[in-house]
């Protein structure tokens, strides 16, 4: 419910937000919204770097290289 400087008042209702199981983001919001928090700890293109290395979890040859992406592209 919002309600305008006018004093007018919309309302909507929202059964599964954004987000939600039921409502989920698209894979290129999940990314953008990944690389938006990884940014806030790791530097430079390792966001990009490590959600690439997820994505791409299959081909790894062990997790290892994960662990290591990860602590090598993180801040001081």
């Amino acid at each position: 419910k919002v309600t305008g400087r006018d004093g007018s008042v919309e309302t909507e209702r929202v059964d599964h937000a954004h987000g939600d199981m039921e409502n989920p983001l698209t894979d290129a919001e999940l990314d953008d919204k990944f690389r938006a928090l990884a940014a806030v700890a790791l530097q430079g293109d390792a966001p990009g770097r490590l959600l690439a290395a997820i994505r791409g979890l299959e081909r790894l040859p062990d997790l290892n290289e994960l662990g290591r992406l990860a602590a090598s592209a993180t801040t001081a």
